[in-house]
């Protein structure tokens, strides 16, 4: 089994400057008896808030029970969190195994695997803290990669919400992965304050599944509006733009320009 190596952080202070001094912020005939219809697609998520504070936990929370209400229970949740406590306190070994489970009870090419990460981050890493008082490490993303690719002929999304976010994407391409980040390779994010209520990027990104894909909207049209409800955030408090990106893999465009799931 791959295991979830993390890497000690030389930048570790570096990495939480980044974040923290920001503003807070048929072939054939078609057949249709019921004994030969196609098994219907289901989508499985997995979340984790990477580092030990409140507002990381709230936003596994909240993310959890909007997609669910939107897209219906997924056939399997995992969710690691940190201070609330109707969540776990993660092990990256038994994550590590949560996805490997996951991964072999997802169809492959049919069922959908939403993967969303939460942290503070800086320029190609993601910032690690598995107890409120514990040591600050990072992952880079290559090791990301590496613990993602249980998944590798699932089909996925992946939300990655951490300041510079945008520049994990690069290696974590896949034909079946979208990627959605809340911002761009250079840019930090906001909302990473331990007593905010999200995240700006995921409580935008709730809000969008609510507005946008509760009325059948795609991938496509509610990260846009995810985007303009950032936007509009960061506008009216007088912060610089994060300015969230996405890749779409070869194999995931139907999914990211058709109705969500």
């Amino acid at each position: 089994m791959t295991r979830f190596r993390l890497i000690t952080a030389a930048l570790c202070g570096a990495l939480l400057q980044a974040c923290m001094t920001v503003p807070t912020a048929d072939q054939g005939g078609t057949d249709t008896s019921a004994s030969t219809a196609l098994p219907q697609a289901r989508n499985f998520v997995f979340s984790w808030g990477m580092f030990a504070d409140p507002v990381f936990d709230r936003d596994v929370v909240t993310f959890n029970r909007t997609f669910a209400n939107v897209y219906g229970a997924p056939a399997d949740i995992d969710a690691f969190g940190f201070t609330s406590s109707r969540l776990s306190t993660p092990d990256p070994a038994v994550m590590q195994s949560e996805l490997v489970e996951m991964a072999a009870q997802a169809v492959d090419g049919r069922d959908t695997v939403v993967v969303m990460l939460t942290s503070h981050g800086s320029p190609d890493l993601m910032a690690v803290k598995t107890q409120p008082n514990g040591p600050v490490s990072a992952v880079s993303a290559d090791t990301l990669a590496e613990f993602l690719a249980p998944l590798a002929n699932d089909r996925q999304i992946l939300i990655l919400q951490a300041c510079f976010s945008g520049s994990l994407i690069d290696e974590l391409r896949s034909p079946n992965r979208i990627i959605m980040t809340a911002a761009s390779a250079d840019r930090s994010s906001f909302g990473c304050n331990p007593e905010s209520d999200n995240t700006w990027f995921i409580r935008s990104l709730n809000r969008a599944m609510l507005e946008v894909g509760a009325q059948g909207g795609s991938w496509e049209q509610i990260f846009a509006r995810t985007r303009a409800l950032v936007a509009a955030d960061e506008a009216a408090n007088g912060y610089p733009a994060s300015n969230p990106q996405r890749f779409v893999g070869a194999n995931m465009r139907s999914t990211w320009t058709t109705s969500a799931m």
